[in-house]
Formats: structure tokens, sequence, C-alpha cells
């Protein structure tokens, strides 16, 4: 095993025990020796798992600059910015679709943008994208709140119902179910 490899392991050891403030300091290390694109997104996320969200912030936008056409720090970043500034999020999560048109929480995610900027028929759209994509019962739940907050209650019932039939144990679809009886 490769050194790298060696502290990417130290490293993810130390995440699972809860020890973030130290794998943070190990991360740095790696990353100041190393332009690995996911390395420096792990760095990035350690701050955000710290609390750091601003320093995570500097720290994406830093990755991007670095690497621009590196899709999981686009949707990081995106991330981030949904609950300070949708318009900012979206720009990151078409950028995103764009270098992996196939990310299906992407375009969830993007639904979930358009939905909450008034653009109920974009958020459909890619909402039913995604879920065409990967089908999740996270995707069908937030299609079906769409679809019944837009007054179409027997399409959200159905997506309620297949949300439960992908995972039974998925509490939020089965509440809205029981609240529709």
């Amino acid at each position: 095993m490769s050194d790298i490899e060696d502290q990417r392991d130290q490293l993810n050891q130390l995440i699972q025990n809860g020890h973030l403030f130290e794998a943070l300091r190990l991360a740095e290390a790696i990353r100041q020796d190393n332009d690995d694109p996911y390395i420096w997104l792990d760095y990035a996320m350690l701050f955000m798992s710290t609390g750091n969200m601003a320093e995570a912030m500097r720290e994406l936008r830093k990755l991007l600059k670095v690497h621009p056409d590196f899709s999981h720090g686009w949707h990081n970043l995106a991330g981030l910015l949904m609950s300070d500034d949708l318009y900012e999020a979206e720009k990151a999560l078409r950028r995103t679709i764009q270098l992996a048109p196939d990310d299906a929480t992407a375009r969830m995610n993007l639904g979930y943008v358009f939905y909450r900027t008034g653009r109920t028929k974009s958020a459909i759209t890619s909402m039913r994208k995604s879920i065409r994509l990967e089908p999740t019962a996270e995707a069908c739940y937030n299609l079906g709140r769409i679809l019944r907050v837009a007054g179409r209650a027997e399409e959200a019932r159905k997506l309620y119902e297949k949300s439960l039939v992908l995972n039974p144990n998925f509490s939020p679809a089965q509440d809205e179910l029981d609240e529709m009886l």
C-alpha cells in the first residue's frame, strides 16, 4: 500500500471514530502534499463537519478553481449554498449536471431549488428526471410533496406509495399518506 493510501486509511479511521479536529490536521497535511481533488474535497468537508462552513466554502471554491471539471466539488458547493443563496446553488447544480448528466441527486436538488424559487413546472421536470435516473424513496417523496402542494393529490399519493415500496421504513411518505386519509 502506498503512503497516500495509508494516510487516507488513517484519515478515515479518525473520522469514523469522531476525531474530527485530528482528522482535519491530517487532511491538511495530506492535502498540502497532494493535488488529488477527492482529498481536497475531504479536507473541505471536514471543515463543514466541524461547523466551519465559511472555511469549507473557501476550500471548495479554491478546489474548483484548480479542478473546474470536478463534478463532486460543484455538487458539494451547491449543498453549502442551498441554505444561503439558491441562485448560486442553482448555478453550481447546473454545472454538476453538465459534468455528470446522470447524477440523480443533483437533479433532485435542482428540482428543490426550482421549487423554492417558484418554478414549480421546472421542479417537477427535474424531479421526474431524477427518479428516471435513480428511483429513491426520497426523490419520490419530494416530487409527491411538490405535486400535493400543486393540487395534484392523486399523483402525490402514488409517489408516496412508490416511496414506501422503495423503502418501507421511510416514515415521511407514510406520514403524508396518513394525512391524506
